[in-house]
């Protein structure tokens, strides 16, 4: 009886003694997931990623490191829904994990973002063999993009050529994009050109940048005048920039080429232009060699309209000239520089330059001072009015005008 009761004591011990041992610690093995981490491959702060412009693009760096089981794919999601390929730098959406990726891989991933702006989160899931998943996210703010800056275009070409520390012109038009107009400024090889070289329709820069006025706001056409650098025989690189309220900017890229030096004035001579309903043998210019002639003759560039007499003869003669035989006759007027003046001319490219932004018409009033250019004979003319001579008692139209020429 002793023994049964001695045998029955130890079953008891040995029984708590396996029950508090399968209270212990529990030995199941639990598998690790992925671990996934992100950053930006240029070195940008995640504070970027806010108030990004909508449709451009932002480069995540995505680096996968193995868990238990090797790695097999990754997906990249926009607010938890799979993205298009077109809209992401990856051959597929999931991507198949091959070979050494399958345990470590580094993969930028370009993503392009949608064009309505709000909050978006991007996830970066990698599964494993087991089926297993780790992610990391980020988080991206658009906002609407301002797609459409400001535009300068020209119609005097880009590649320009004067002698130096000549002023050579550009005619430009400025429109505006999604916000007004602010500003204008050009630069020289990325440096602000001086003011000083510097004119728009002929009055100069009162600084660089300089700032619009409220009628260019929205848009404006004018005459850019550069003087250009002082180096012969050179180029240089000039850009015309135009800035809006946004700061967004359009840009205009020309050259200026400096000759070795400037063309020499071939002569320099005084011309007599009469009255067209004058004698007869009168009325025309033969700019060459300053010589008058008939208002019909071949050697005639330039002629005068002659009287109208509906009116007094004191008031009749309409002191306008046009031109002739294929040449072209233009004003110096606003758009040119106010510096240029026939006395301070050396050189046969400045004619040219200002002919260039000088005004077209098919007739001109002439007066004293008045400066024009004409085109004819493959030559620019620079005439200027210093005389005029006004004979309404005579009764023969003998009216005339004195021109300094030089071409």
């Amino acid at each position: 009886m002793k023994y049964l009761s001695l045998l029955t004591k130890l079953s008891f011990l040995f029984l708590v003694i396996f029950t508090v041992s399968s209270c212990g610690t529990d030995d199941t093995i639990v598998d690790d997931a992925p671990l996934v981490s992100l950053a930006q491959s240029n070195g940008d702060l995640w504070e970027d990623f806010q108030n990004v412009s909508g449709q451009t693009e932002i480069v995540v760096s995505v680096t996968g490191t193995s868990g238990t089981a090797e790695m097999e794919t990754l997906t990249v999601l926009e607010d938890g829904t799979k993205m298009e390929l077109d809209r992401i730098s990856l051959a597929g959406n999931p991507l198949l994990l091959v070979d050494a990726d399958r345990t470590n891989f580094k993969i930028d991933v370009t993503i392009t973002l949608p064009s309505t702006p709000g909050d978006y989160t991007y996830s970066f899931e990698v599964q494993d063999a087991d089926g297993l998943i780790g992610s990391e996210s980020v988080s991206v703010t658009t906002i609407s993009s301002m797609t459409t800056p400001p535009t300068v275009t020209t119609t005097s070409g880009t590649d320009l050529s004067t002698a130096t520390e000549s002023l050579v012109a550009l005619s430009i038009t400025a429109a505006k994009g999604d916000a007004n107009l602010a500003s204008i400024a050009v630069y020289e090889e990325g440096v602000l050109v001086d003011s000083s070289r510097l004119y728009i329709d002929g009055i100069q820069f009162p600084s660089n940048p300089a700032g619009l006025l409220e009628s260019e706001y929205e848009g404006f056409t004018a005459s850019i005048s550069v003087r250009s650098q002082a180096t012969e025989n050179t180029t240089r690189n000039y850009t015309l920039e135009v800035e809006d309220d946004n700061g967004e900017k359009g840009t205009l890229a020309f050259t200026i080429t400096t000759a070795p030096s400037g063309t020499a004035i071939t002569s320099t001579h005084i011309g007599v232009l009469f009255n067209q309903s004058g004698p007869s043998g009168t009325g025309g210019l033969d700019l060459d060699e300053g010589i008058g002639t008939g208002s019909g003759a071949a050697s005639a560039e330039i002629r005068d309209m002659g009287s109208d007499f509906s009116l007094p003869p004191e008031q009749n003669w309409r002191q306008l000239i046009s031109a002739v035989n294929g040449a072209e006759l233009r004003r110096v007027g606003a758009s040119v520089p106010e510096t240029f003046d026939f006395s301070t001319v050396q050189f046969k490219e400045e004619i040219e330059n200002a002919f260039a932004s000088s005004d077209s018409g098919s007739e001109f009033f002439v007066s004293i001072g008045s400066q024009f250019i004409v085109s004819g004979n493959g030559k620019y003319y620079l005439l200027k009015c210093t005389n005029i001579d006004i004979k309404p008692d005579e009764g023969d139209n003998g009216d005339s005008y004195t021109f300094d020429i030089k071409w």
